[in-house]
C-alpha cells in the first residue's frame, strides 16, 4: 500500500500508474481550496479514498472536502458532548452524496433504457412501415408533442 499526504493530491493526476497510491491521507488544517480541487480532479480522473483527518467546528469545509471526494473524514482533538454531536455530521455528509449519486444513476439508467425503447420503436416503424431514421423519429416526436407523454411512453404504448 502507497499513501501520499493530501498536500501532494493536486499532483496524483501526473503520477506514472506505477508510482499512484492505492489511498490518500490529508490533515484538515493543512487543506484549503487548491488541495480540494486536487482532490475533484483526482476522483474525477483516477479516483482513490481519501482520508482526512480534522477537528469540530469548520463542518462546512467538512461538507465540501466530501463532496469533492473524500472517502472518510474522521474527527480529532474533541471529546464529550462536542465529539459525539461532531461524530454524526460525516457521516451524514457522506449518505447525502451518497444519495446524490443513487438519484443520478437512476435518472441516467431511465434515460437509457428510454433511449432503447424509443431506438425499438423506431426500427419497428423502419420495418413495418418502411420508414427511415428521420422519419420514424419525427413521426414518433409528432405523436408525442399532440400528448403529454413523454418520448419513451408513445415509443413503448
Amino acid at each position: 500500500m502507497h499513501i501520499v499526504r493530501l498536500e501532494e493530491c493536486e499532483r496524483l493526476v501526473e503520477w506514472s500508474p506505477l508510482r499512484r497510491p492505492t489511498s490518500v491521507i490529508g490533515r484538515h488544517v493543512a487543506a484549503g481550496p487548491r488541495q480540494l480541487e486536487g482532490i475533484r480532479e483526482v476522483t474525477a480522473r483516477n479516483p482513490r479514498p481519501i482520508v482526512m483527518f480534522g477537528r469540530p467546528g469548520r463542518f462546512s469545509f467538512m461538507e465540501e472536502a466530501i463532496e469533492a471526494g473524500v472517502s472518510s473524514y474522521n474527527l480529532v482533538g474533541a471529546s464529550g458532548p462536542r465529539r459525539e454531536a461532531g461524530s454524526c455530521r460525516p457521516p451524514s455528509a457522506i449518505f447525502r452524496r451518497y444519495q446524490k449519486l443513487a438519484g443520478d444513476l437512476n435518472k441516467a439508467e431511465a434515460r437509457l433504457e428510454e433511449r432503447a425503447i424509443i431506438q425499438k420503436a423506431k426500427t419497428l416503424l423502419m420495418q413495418q412501415r418502411k420508414m427511415d431514421e428521420p422519419k420514424a423519429h419525427a413521426w414518433l416526436r409528432k405523436r408525442r408533442d399532440g400528448t403529454a407523454a413523454a418520448h419513451g411512453d408513445i415509443a413503448a404504448g
